[in-house]
């Protein structure tokens, strides 16, 4: 129902509409005038930078022929064909191998290594319900609402046996910031452009610590490649998988990662990485409603469908276990049921009817029970799997939580920085009037000087008078001097006070950190 009302919404209230949904969705409240995190920024360009453009590059079909006029073919995966529908895919055309997907959406494609094992029947249940989707709905990115839904069919790239190596590259205004790595579904930690790992991490979709790949010999190149797909864009995400040969291929390009909900960890990151994206001037949003743009009604969508692979794969890496393949589990039950109807049409046919068919029927009868068992065993387990998806959403109500308490420590941590300011504040007073006064004193001598000129030029005037006056020239010499050896030594000692100021600063700053850290 949600979503429905996000369709038939009136444009200017899609602001509150998402401070709601952010609410719910990161238990924060949402800043649009002055946003200042990185998830914050994120949804000021759902509303507010969503562009045609944008449309088409998101459009894993369309791009296509962009990414080739960019960066050249070479790095486009083979397109094997488009339809509009499932039902005009002609199979026998295809190859052995080959990845189906929809242009429009993530995470709604089928992995074909063999393409006698594909259940096209479950394949066509996917695909129709995932082709009446519009995922501008769910999180209002409105850019999705330009696209018109197609199915693709790609070449099957090859890693030498391996799940494939993705690296998800993040550019801010046309330059690459940090990369994240994948390998396959499950995902690794953040780097940046020198292949360092980084303290941070997406607190929603945690990296698993197993998996730390080395630094790639072409990453030089996918950045390069990236940020010339990146020019002119505020923010994007730009995938390329490496293949074990040294290829480079394009994914795709995500303007709106996680749908702007991402959040990081330790919580000073989300503003770091929230300063290095500058918005774009504000665009107004759009005249008419999703509805009257033609967006049509999803009333299969829900949370749980689209958030479902996310939360599979946090509980994958919590158990360290990878759900078994119900489809794989149905094409051996068919094997043994088109075994058992071959062994039923041979023995009908079979004018000998001996013991040992016999036997053997009933040894097909037994296994074919046996697949039953395993199948309603595979049932039960599909059952238990759905109770540990349950505690799943559990604990990451637990985590929101958490976050909160540590948005409240680093309030507290900012107050107290907040009095160390005002301490080294009350420093720097000091230090003031202390320039001041030797300001003062630096008058002085600069009239001394003056005095010592006047003095000098007299003597020019009045050379040949008497010895008192030289003894007196000679005096006021030595005052001169004096006063400027103290010039001297005032300014060595405004000197050092401005450099134990500058330890002091530094020393005080240092340790009200290490007592907030050992708190």
């Amino acid at each position: 129902m949600q979503y429905e009302n996000h369709r038939c919404l009136a444009p200017e209230k899609y602001p509150e509409a998402l401070k709601e949904l952010y609410l719910k969705r990161t238990g924060q409240p949402l800043d649009l005038d002055n946003p200042k995190i990185y998830a914050e920024k994120v949804q000021w360009l759902k509303l507010y930078d969503s562009t045609p453009l944008k449309a088409r590059l998101a459009d894993k079909y369309l791009v296509k022929d962009w990414v080739k006029e960019k960066i050249g073919e070479k790095y486009v995966v083979p397109l094997l064909g488009v339809w509009d529908s499932f039902d005009e895919i002609d199979f026998s055309a295809l190859p052995q191998s080959f990845v189906l997907k929809t242009n429009h959406a993530c995470q709604s494609n089928v992995v074909v290594r063999d393409k006698a094992m594909l259940n096209i029947a479950a394949a066509k249940h996917n695909f129709d319900n995932w082709m009446q989707k519009n995922y501008a709905l769910p999180g209002l990115e409105l850019h999705y609402a330009y696209i018109e839904p197609k199915i693709i069919a790609e070449a099957y790239l090859e890693n030498g046996g391996e799940e494939l190596d993705e690296y998800k590259i993040y550019c801010f205004n046309g330059k690459v910031e940090f990369i994240r790595y994948y390998q396959g579904l499950v995902g690794g930690a953040f780097y940046d452009t020198k292949w360092n790992k980084q303290p941070f991490e997406n607190i929603q979709i945690k990296a698993n610590p197993e998996i730390d790949p080395p630094k790639p010999e072409n990453l030089a190149e996918a950045i390069a490649l990236a940020e010339t797909l990146a020019a002119g864009f505020a923010h994007v995400r730009v995938d390329f998988y490496i293949l074990k040969n040294g290829e480079i291929k394009f994914g795709e390009m995500t303007f709106t990662p996680g749908a702007g909900f991402i959040i990081f960890g330790p919580p000073e990151w989300n503003l770091v990485l929230g300063e290095k994206l500058i918005l774009p001037p504000k665009q107004p949003l759009p005249e008419k409603s999703l509805a009257e743009r033609g967006v049509q009604p999803c009333p299969s969508f829900s949370v749980k469908e689209t958030n479902y692979k996310k939360i599979a794969v946090l509980y994958d890496e919590l158990t360290g276990e990878h759900k078994k393949s119900q489809a794989e589990l149905k094409g051996r039950l068919q094997l043994a049921w088109d075994r058992n109807a071959e062994l039923k049409e041979k023995l009908q046919t079979s004018s000998n009817t001996n013991a040992e068919l016999k036997e053997k029927l009933q040894l097909a009868w037994n296994r074919n029970d046996e697949l039953k068992e395993k199948l309603q065993t595979s049932s039960n387990a599909n059952t238990e799997l759905k109770e540990k998806l349950q505690l799943a959403w559990g604990r990451n109500a637990e985590l929101k939580e958490r976050l909160q308490l540590a948005w409240d420590r680093n309030a507290e941590l900012k107050e107290k920085l907040q009095t160390a300011w005002d301490t080294n504040a009350g420093l720097k007073e000091n230090l003031g009037k202390t320039k001041e006064t030797v300001a003062a004193r630096n008058e002085k001598i600069d009239a001394l000087r003056g005095q010592r000129a006047e003095l000098r030029e007299k003597l020019q005037v009045q050379k040949g008078k008497n010895k008192e006056i030289n003894e007196k020239i000679k005096k006021l010499r030595g005052k001169a001097n004096k006063q400027a050896e103290k010039y001297k030594s005032l300014e060595k000692q405004y000197n050092e006070l401005a450099e134990k100021y500058k330890k002091l600063e530094k020393h005080s700053i240092i340790c009200a950190i290490k007592k907030l850290f050992k708190k």
